[in-house]
């Protein structure tokens, strides 16, 4: 590896050139913050809610252009009271050309759940208020 130094005299840089620069350079640090970023996330956030993991069990055919899917989310509950998960997954419609998804069902380890999917947002309802530390699979 070879490393080449240039070196260049400030006294003949132009004083008005260096502002310039050390401005642009200051305004460049903050648009590559990782802070920046998440003011333009779309996605909703639930801070009550950690996701550890997602298992998918996917099935495909040949002989049709139906994909059937079964997933496992592996979560904690980070805060108190939590009755309801939401997760992002598009909802077949006309408007996406028959494209989109259909849930069949949900359920954990106690049984059924009850769930709503509208406008591309699935919700699954627990029977109960799921408390702080809790882990569970639906």
């Amino acid at each position: 590896m070879k490393i080449s130094v240039t070196k260049f005299n400030l006294k003949n840089i132009n004083k008005n050139f260096i502002r310039y620069l050390s401005v642009f350079v200051f305004i460049l640090s903050f648009l590559n913050s990782p802070n920046s970023y998440g003011n333009n996330d779309p996605y909703s956030k639930n801070y009550k809610i950690d996701v550890l993991n997602y298992i998918f069990d996917i099935t495909m055919s040949d002989a049709t252009d139906v994909i059937s899917c079964e997933v496992t989310v592996d979560f904690r509950i980070q805060g108190n009271s939590v009755n309801k998960l939401g997760l992002d997954l598009i909802k077949m419609s006309e408007e996406l050309n028959d494209k989109g998804m259909i849930v069949k069902g949900v359920s954990s380890e106690e049984g059924s759940l009850n769930f709503v999917h509208e406008k591309d947002k699935l919700w699954i309802f627990f029977e109960r208020d799921l408390m702080k530390n809790k882990r569970k699979k639906v």
